[in-house]
């Protein structure tokens, strides 16, 4: 049978093969690396992990979910599918986008074992995606909607010496149908107590005996959620022995002369107006996406097929953010609104506020748009002695803008030093003129993010040689990669024509690559005996050349061994990177800023409130992220009992040279930091340290004497050490009415130690506090699909208590136990058996987070902790297949 379901590039999954499905036993959620299927289709298919067809990751697990998981969980985007993996740090939590300005699309990126979403390569259709953002580059999966999944596989083990960059904890590639002849189109609406949702999508396809076409579109509407709505929410934690975290630029100002506060409007000594403006804000966005993609395939003779996708997206996110800027300005007794202090003789005081006293504007809104395209296009040619030569390109472009409406620092200053009722500024609210006001609110910051991605890849693969125990494959190939980057940060009146550019930066970099990959069978069906009746090893290594910071290899080794039928042992050990992002090399947030009395650290007393220069942004002198991983693993699959399948794997991940800033508060005191503390530097050293960026406060030409300068910029810092275990357990079974899955799937980390710097101490995460994940998180799934087509789906989702570090009412250090948390989600999809309907209907209903739960308390920040902040939502559907 000749193979007829191609996606792949040379070093990716093929995408889109329901056959895959059939060629291997279909496990809820889990589903671990496994022999090669014997079928010729198959044994077309690259998996996730691989270059090479047919063979899965020798000694890796490869994580699946199928179509018949997606279905199950009723999600409207790509995110909401991936939240159901505990290996992902979103798991049983609501993805929401970065809050901060320009940090990338609407979507949170997958994140492999809390390393972060830039340590996780992203892949459709096993190819890359063009990144989207100003200050990050983060590619997109849920530029894909459900509705044309196939399926999504993880590979959550080091992968750079298949994939290059990017791939340190892992890789998740999200794969489109092949298999519609026809059509579907649904539409459902969600409903709670604060969140409500629309999804509508369509995919059609048409199959043929030599190749098929796909297309879907959808469109996403989810509401925002405001943290008035949230009743738990709440700063001040000093009822439950925290710290008291309100805020204090309020509506209501606060005056301060000398070293006393006066809180308006009683201006009593030694008191301050304190509230809580994140209530004010949103805590998630209101969002809209709309996705496009087509895909298609063709065979053009008996040896030559083409293959290709195009994607495109375009996606919104909408905050409303509380006012927090100017924070402070200086009122002095010629402003007419100056209003001395009771008993005071100060003729002027500094003023804090949110100014929402003074413009009657609580929340200012903020904007983010999206767009991106990636077009995918390739060949395979079939070459004598089954070899494969596989060509393809990729092309793709994205461009992100955000708009924040603020005040106009300018207009404020100026207005506070006005003299008249008409040009002064009346900080206790109700006087200032209307043109003051207009001047002060038109104002916004932009920040433009536009990057491209071009790779074209060539790959031969197939087989060398027989062993007695199955044929010697190998697959060897070459990329080359142009990536681009272009940000910049604008500040100006609302609407302005030409805003005034604050920052730009940009840059681009070339890879070429080579790589290779060995599975020799030592041992299989053909020639096993007791104690090895399978063995199989694996081999591969990739070098990559970069133009801006040189070249790196990645082996990785990989041995499965079943010594009895039903039970396979493995292992895996490799070398992982990852480049520096283009926008941490060329962020466009670069900058110098002169602090005449430097507040916010901690320092010896000769060293606070000194005047200073910080520098911050981006840094071209980064080098590249580390990582070596190894892991072991089983899986049972008992012929005795069919249906039943149990898997368990064992990982360690060393991870060096992480990207990231020195923190603010410390950077005086931590020994680890102290590398970039510059005390009493020359003008000349201040210049040269400085360099090109932008200043502000201050110019190179003029520079200020400075006690010391913070270099805070991002550099190569952290170690994080971590290990865990990942298990499955699933059930399949029918009976008179239908089938029955039953699944259990979880990861459990066992330590999480990082340190700041090579020369800092560690630190264990799991007892100190400060986590990225939960030490245990677990699904379990019940599925029932009878035999006239109703559907019925229980799933359990746990997250356990973990460790929060806060700080004590008292102002100590501390850590508390936080509870776990639990939702239940349910689906029922009814076949519609009717004449009055056409045939192929079902009607849908779900109920997410079935008890209503909320996140657990911690006595930190606003009290929320982990989970999911959206309650129970009440979503029915309608589906129709034709």
């Amino acid at each position: 049978m000749r193979a007829s379901i191609h996606f792949k590039s040379g070093t990716s999954v093929i995408a889109g093969a329901v056959a895959v499905l059939m060629a291997v036993p279909q496990m809820a959620h889990a589903q671990s690396a496994a022999a090669p299927a014997d079928d010729a289709e198959a044994a077309e298919i690259v998996v996730t992990g691989s270059s090479i067809r047919g063979i899965p990751p020798v000694g890796s697990a490869l994580i699946e979910v199928s179509r018949v998981d997606i279905e199950a969980t009723g999600a409207t985007t790509v995110q909401d599918v991936l939240a159901t993996i505990p290996q992902l740090q979103t798991f049983n939590t609501a993805p929401r986008p970065d809050p901060r300005p320009g940090q990338g699309p609407q979507s949170a990126g997958p994140n492999l074992r809390g390393l972060g979403a830039q340590q996780t390569l992203s892949l459709i259709n096993g190819h890359r995606l063009v990144p989207i953002g100003t200050l990050q580059n983060l590619a997109d999966p849920a530029i894909v909607a459900p509705a044309a999944l196939a399926r999504i596989e993880v590979v959550a083990d080091g992968a750079s010496s298949v994939y290059g960059s990017d791939a340190i904890a892992g890789v998740v590639n999200v794969i489109t149908r092949t298999d519609i002849d026809g059509g579907e189109i649904s539409a459902s609406y969600g409903e709670g107590e604060r969140f409500s949702t629309a999804n509508v999508d369509a995919v059609l396809g048409k199959r043929w005996a030599d190749g098929f076409i796909m297309g879907s579109a959808s469109y996403t509407w989810a509401n925002n959620i405001n943290g008035r709505q949230l009743d738990f929410f709440n700063s001040d934690r000093r009822a439950v022995g925290g710290a008291n975290n309100l805020n204090r630029n309020c509506a209501n100002p606060t005056l301060r002369t000398g070293n006393t506060n006066f809180a308006f409007p009683a201006l009593l000594p030694g008191t301050l107006n304190e509230c809580d403006n994140g209530r004010l804000a949103d805590v998630y966005p209101e969002q809209t996406r709309a996705n496009f993609l087509v895909a298609a395939r063709q065979a053009l003779s008996d040896t030559v097929e083409i293959f290709g996708d195009a994607s495109y997206t375009r996606s919104t996110s909408d905050w409303l953010f509380g006012p927090g800027t100017p924070g402070a300005f200086t009122i002095n007794n010629t402003n007419p609104f100056f209003r001395p202090i009771p008993g005071n003789t100060a003729t002027s005081y500094t003023v804090t506020t949110s100014l929402e006293g003074i413009t009657g504007r609580d929340v200012l809104p903020q904007q983010q748009r999206a767009t991106a395209y990636n077009i995918f296009l390739g060949f395979d040619v079939d070459l004598p002695g089954e070899f494969k030569l596989t060509a393809t390109g990729l092309a793709g472009e994205s461009y992100v803008r955000f708009n924040a409406d603020q005040f106009d620092p300018a207009a404020v200053t100026r207005a506070a030093a006005g003299t008249t009722l008409a040009t002064a500024l009346d900080p206790f609210g109700g006087r200032t003129s209307i043109a003051v006001l207009d001047q002060i609110n038109n104002s916004e910051l932009i920040q433009d993010g536009r990057q491209t991605l071009y790779e074209g890849q060539v790959k031969i693969d197939g087989a060398l040689f027989s062993l007695p125990g199955g044929q010697v494959k190998v697959a060897v190939g070459g990329v080359a990669r142009k990536e681009t980057f272009n940000g910049q940060n604008s500040t100006g009146e609302i609407n302005a024509a030409v805003p005034a550019s604050l920052g730009l930066a940009g840059g681009d970099r070339t890879i070429y690559s080579a790589y290779g990959e060995l599975f020799i069978p030592l041992f299989s069906d053909a020639n096993g005996m007791p104690g090895l009746r399978r063995l199989d090893l694996s081999v591969s290594g990739r070098y990559d050349r970069y133009s801006d910071f040189g070249g790196t290899f990645n082996p990785k080794f990989g041995a499965n061994w079943s010594p009895v039928d039903g039970l396979t042992l493995r292992g895996s050990y490799g070398t992982s990177f990852h480049a520096p992002q283009l926008a941490d090399l060329f962020g466009p947030d670069s900058r110098a800023t002169f602090s005449p009395n430097l507040t916010g650290i901690t320092a010896p007393a000769n060293m606070q409130n000194i005047p200073s220069i910080s520098l911050a942004g981006s840094n071209i002198r980064l080098d590249p992220e580390t990582a070596k991983t190894y892991s072991f693993g089983v899986d049972v699959a008992p012929a005795s009992v069919p249906g039943l399948r149990l898997s368990g794997t064992y990982y360690n991940i060393d991870f060096r040279n992480q990207v990231g800033f020195p923190i603010f508060a410390l950077i005086q005191t931590d020994p680890g930091y102290q590398q970039f503390v510059y005390r009493n530097p020359s003008a000349a050293l201040v210049r040269q340290l400085v360099g090109d960026l932008r200043t502000l406060n201050f110019t190179t030409d003029n520079i200020p004497a400075v006690a010391q300068v913070l270099d805070l910029r991002r550099v190569n810092l952290s170690q994080i050490l971590t290990q865990g275990i990942d298990f499955t357990a699933s059930y399949r079974f029918s009976t008179s009415f239908g089938t029955i899955n039953t699944s259990v799937t979880g990861n459990h980390t066992l330590s999480y130690k990082t340190r700041t710097t090579s020369v800092a101490p560690q630190f264990d995460q799991l007892a100190t506090g400060g986590i990225p994940t939960n030490p245990w998180g677990v699904r379990g799934v019940a599925d029932v699909l009878t035999t006239r087509g109703h559907r019925l789906t229980v799933a359990a989702n746990w997250s356990s208590g973990y460790r929060n570090a806060y700080v004590t009412n008292t102002g100590l250090n501390a850590v508390e136990s936080v509870s776990s948390f639990l939702t239940i989600d349910m689906r029922a999809s009814i076949k519609i058996a009717n004449s009055s309907f056409p045939s192929g209907t079902n009607i849908e209903f779900n109920v997410d987070n079935l008890l209503n739960q909320d996140p657990p308390e911690v006595r930190s920040g606003n009290g929320i902790g982990r989970g999911n902040l959206l309650g129970r939502v009440f979503t029915i559907g309608l589906r129709q297949r034709f």
